[in-house]
């Protein structure tokens, strides 16, 4: 067989192989994208009495804030702040100068600040 032929049928393969886990990914991202809007509770639902666990668009809070969201290491802790909704707004949107950075959830901003003020101690 030509070594020219095998190797266009190797690039081939590949490329097909590429183009099939794409696809896949996509499905995976679509689905995953239903499932966390769902969990977020796209109803409007941000209290943390409607099941008490966080809402899915509060995962990007908890890397840092811990997954009880008290802060940990110089990390401070989202539970007893005394912050209106518009600072919260202003903080997530933008960041801080002490190194959270600004845009971790696009467009959730709102349901953030909303969801942090209805768990305040």
């Amino acid at each position: 067989m030509n070594p020219i032929k095998v190797i266009y049928s190797i690039l081939a393969a590949g490329f097909l192989f590429a183009v099939l886990l794409g696809v896949i990914g996509l499905n995976y991202q679509e689905t995953a994208t239903e499932t966390a809007g769902a969990e977020a509770g796209e109803s409007g639902e941000t209290s943390a009495s409607s099941g008490g666990e966080p809402p899915a668009f509060m995962n990007q809070c908890m890397t840092c804030h811990g997954t009880d969201l008290a802060g940990q290491g110089s990390v401070p802790g989202l539970k007893q702040l005394d912050l209106s909704k518009e600072e919260i707004v202003d903080i997530v949107k933008n960041g801080t100068n002490a190194g959270m950075p600004g845009g971790l959830v696009p467009g959730k901003e709102d349901q953030v600040a909303e969801y942090l003020l209805s768990i305040q101690e």
